[in-house]
């Protein structure tokens, strides 16, 4: 599965800020995370903060799957609308999804500031309506947003036009937003996470696991293998792998960087859109 092309921005800019050894041994530990991206690194930052012994996996090279080609734009908005995923499983758990993906906003800063050389600046963020059609949901979710106590406001299209200079029916715009870059945050936390017991493994790529009633051994390709109580699966997409069922469809999406551009409109308070 390609998960990249072309040359990430994260890794022509910053190189290999780390690296890490092949697993050249048998181990056994309490909990081994598979995947060494950013979802790997930041369970084993919990893991450790938690006096937690673990292990961190990665095929590749750490960082160099999905995470060095994110956005790193980190908005609450999941990939279901809060109006639509009420409708799904109820108010309760829908307000409680997005509750806890805005606050994660403040949690990942706090775990940035922390640590030394990554970038993390929290910044108000813009949901736009691609075409009229979509301003019923645009408004509707506005109003679910704001019922149950996030910080929005609604724009309309004159707003949008006269405020950021694009042409759009009406917008979302929200207090709770930040950016970072994943990439030097996953290295950053690693280096963290290794001066707190954890041991991080690239270019060590699981082939098998065996489950037992105490736990799991999994087996490398180098032939070693691990011993271990719990596993936590950190693969991003190819996590589908160890899922039987087909519970979701893989589309295509790009991300494209360029040099910055003076506009007539400045770039109103250097929101996320």
């Amino acid at each position: 599965m390609h998960l990249q092309s072309g040359y990430p921005y994260s890794l022509v800019k910053y190189g290999l800020p780390n690296d890490y050894p092949k697993l050249g041994s048998d181990l056994r530990t309490t909990v081994t995370v598979i995947g060494g991206g950013i979802s790997g690194a930041l369970a084993a930052h919990a893991l450790v903060q938690a006096g937690i012994d673990c292990i961190v996996l990665d095929a590749r090279t750490a960082g160099l799957g999905s995470t060095v080609a994110s956005t790193s734009l980190l908005q609450y908005e999941i990939d279901v609308p809060l109006t639509r995923l009420i409708k799904q499983i109820g108010r309760s758990g829908a307000e409680r999804a997005y509750r806890l993906c805005a606050a994660s906003i403040g949690e990942l800063e706090a775990i940035s500031r922390r640590l030394p050389g990554v970038p993390f600046d929290m910044k108000p963020s813009l949901y736009l309506a691609s075409y009229k059609k979509d301003l019923p949901l645009i408004e509707a979710e506005h109003k679910a947003r704001r019922r149950m106590g996030l910080d929005v406001l609604l724009w309309d299209a004159d707003t949008v036009k006269h405020t950021i200079g694009l042409d759009a029916p009406g917008a979302i715009y929200s207090r709770a937003g930040a950016q970072t870059d994943a990439y030097l945050l996953t290295h950053a936390l690693h280096r963290y996470n290794l001066k707190k017991g954890a041991q991080v493994y690239d270019r060590t790529l699981v082939t098998d696991i065996r489950t037992h009633k105490k736990g799991a051994v999994l087996t490398t390709a180098g032939g070693y293998t691990v011993q271990t109580k719990k596993i936590i699966v950190a693969t991003g997409y190819e996590s589908l792998q160890y899922i039987r069922e087909k519970v979701v469809e893989l589309r295509s999406t790009y991300a494209v960087a360029s040099e910055h551009r003076e506009t007539a409109t400045a770039w109103y308070e250097n929101c996320l859109i």
